[in-house]
């Protein structure tokens, strides 16, 4: 069960832009096909569940989930690492705040992830 999960995070984060292409397709073909409405509002909730995948997979990607060396995304990114002031990750909302600035601890995942998946 957790190699799928495993499986299914890697498939996501490595698939993100296919999914935004795919979700730019259904609604450009929703809006140029008029047809019913209730195949309309398939192709607009079909395109939502894609670009809401699209950008977990996209947080997922640049979050440095992927990373085997906390250091290194956070020195790629510009930051210094503490390992003390280390707080736990989070699958959902997505957080890996790992890195430290002048200002205190830094989230590498972008800040439009989450609002835009629960959104």
């Amino acid at each position: 069960m957790i190699t799928i999960a495993f499986l299914l995070l890697v498939g996501l984060s490595l698939g993100w832009p296919i999914l935004a292409v795919l979700a730019i397709g259904l609604v450009v073909h929703a809006l140029v096909r008029r047809g019913r409405p209730r195949r309309i509002w398939w192709r607009m909730s079909a395109a939502s569940a894609c670009a809401a995948a699209a950008v977990y997979g996209a947080g997922y990607f640049y979050g440095g989930f992927f990373y085997k060396d906390p250091e290194d995304p956070c020195l790629q990114a510009g930051y210094g690492y503490a390992p003390l002031a280390r707080q736990p990750s989070s699958m959902w909302p997505l957080s890996n705040p790992l890195c430290d600035s002048e200002t205190g601890t830094v989230d590498l995942v972008p800040a439009f992830v989450n609002p835009a998946v629960m959104g």
